[in-house]
């Protein structure tokens, strides 16, 4: 399976899709209500690619959301956040915009 940043091809292509299979719709919502950048440092950020680093070696989905619900919110939320700035770049660079 590809992979791009970390995540498959295929969670990036459900994402640009709209569906984002690893997440509740409540945990996607909570991340960016309260996620701030400025609050974004170098412990979460360990703790965070830690998680990531794990969740790559889970294989099942049903596995891996109940790996992903059980982590702390701070550290879902910065998950959360990620994979939705991977996307972002991902549409960015697939569709320039040209001036």
């Amino acid at each position: 399976m590809a992979q791009l940043n970390g995540i498959s091809s295929d969670l990036i292509d459900a994402g640009l899709r709209g569906s984002h299979p690893l997440f509740e719709s409540s945990s996607i919502r909570r991340a960016f209500e309260h996620l701030d950048r400025d609050l974004i440092n170098e412990s979460g950020l360990l703790d965070a690619h830690s998680a990531l680093k794990t969740l790559r070696n889970i294989s099942g989905s049903a596995d891996r959301m109940h790996y992903i619900n059980a982590l702390p919110e701070s550290t879902l939320d910065l998950i959360v956040f990620m994979y939705f700035r991977v996307l972002d770049s991902h549409l960015m660079a697939a569709h320039p915009t040209i001036h």
